[in-house]
């Protein structure tokens, strides 16, 4: 998604500009991430936070935005913090609109990915209660190296270190494993052949049944199959889903698209979420593979059952398309000669 250009300016000038936070939205079509307020630092920034929380129009309860934060104060609030070091805060309260939620959730990366020179920490919130400076400083921390497990585990949420031995467990994996050619996938889970019959079942029946695939064995590196009828809408998976582990639901609305639900529901413990989203990849793969040339696979994540909604059968809508179509490079133009001008022998195109 483009970054408008008064945005990257105000970022650029933050630090002599003395700012503190630069509100950025997602506004216009097609859709851009834009600045849509800034706040001035001043010599506290445990001051600044207060302020900034006592603002009715920074968070608003029905619209979504990013908060980009400076954690550098003339007091040295923030330990060890420089210019450099920022918070990104992802405000995606209840009221917001799935799709609205999923814009700002694909754009996050984009957002901290044009300011190459910064050191991000990123947050999320839904709600007022979710925001607040303790966890900020917490977050702040790890921001910075030299700090060893255990001082990092103690500025850490439980989310955060469960998602550091996720990594660790399978970085270990991948070096015990055999070596395999550039370009294959080390930790590639293996379809049972109850996905593969599941599968082709919902390629027969499209659009009135769905696949529900989970991760089982020792290690969680296979994937399993069932079928579910009269399941062919996400409306219909309602109160049919586990509510106490995640798995994937595939949908086949037509000849030539896959809709990839993950669901991941809110009281399934951290460490199962974040190995379901790691092999996620896979499952991609594995789909994308089943696909007809110039077919499409949309991925959504859902974590309650309100999110499953029909319009997630939809296509794109128009403005993540235009943005994708705006973010491509334009095609080039066949040489045309100036007015008057002619080409020379040899160096004009071919001719018939």
């Amino acid at each position: 998604m483009p970054v408008a250009e008064e945005l990257k300016a105000k970022m650029a000038e933050a630090d002599a500009k003395g700012l503190r936070l630069c509100k950025v939205s997602i506004e216009g079509k097609p859709p851009k991430l834009v600045l849509a307020d800034t706040m001035v630092a001043g010599d506290s920034f445990t001051a600044d936070w207060d302020e900034m929380l006592k603002s009715k129009e920074l968070l608003l309860e029905d619209v979504g935005c990013f908060l980009l934060i400076r954690l550098f104060d003339k007091q040295g609030t923030v330990p060890g913090a420089s210019e450099e070091d920022w918070v990104v805060l992802s405000w995606t309260p209840e009221a917001v609109p799935v799709r609205q939620k999923m814009l700002y959730t694909a754009s996050c990366k984009t957002l901290k990915d044009s300011f190459e020179s910064l050191r991000w920490k990123e947050m999320k919130a839904t709600d007022r209660d979710d925001v607040s400076l303790k966890e900020i400083m917490q977050k702040a921390r790890v921001l910075h190296r030299g700090l060893t497990k255990e001082e990092r585990h103690e500025v850490m949420s439980h989310q955060e270190i469960l998602l550091e031995e996720v990594k660790e467990d399978f970085a270990k994996a991948a070096t015990n494993a055999p070596k395999m050619m550039a370009g294959m996938v080390a930790l590639q889970i293996k379809a049972l052949a109850s996905f593969d019959e599941a599968m082709e079942k919902l390629a027969q029946q499209k659009g009135k049944v769905a696949v529900v695939a989970k991760l089982e064995g020792a290690k969680r590196e296979e994937v399993s199959g069932e079928l579910l009828s009269d399941a062919g809408r996400p409306s219909q998976l309602k109160g049919r889903l586990p509510t106490n582990e995640p798995c994937y639901v595939i949908l086949q609305p037509d000849e030539r698209r896959l809709v990839l639900i993950s669901w991941l529901p809110e009281d399934v413990p951290a460490k199962i979420k974040m190995t379901a989203s790691t092999f996620k990849r896979s499952v991609v793969q594995m789909l994308e593979q089943r696909l007809p040339e110039g077919g499409k696979l949309r991925k959504v994540e859902v974590t309650e059952e309100d999110d499953l909604t029909d319009d997630i059968l939809d296509e794109p809508v128009q403005e993540e398309a235009a943005a994708e179509a705006a973010a491509a490079p334009a095609p080039k133009k066949a040489f045309k000669p100036p007015v008057g001008g002619f080409a020379l022998p040899g160096l004009g195109p071919p001719r018939g």
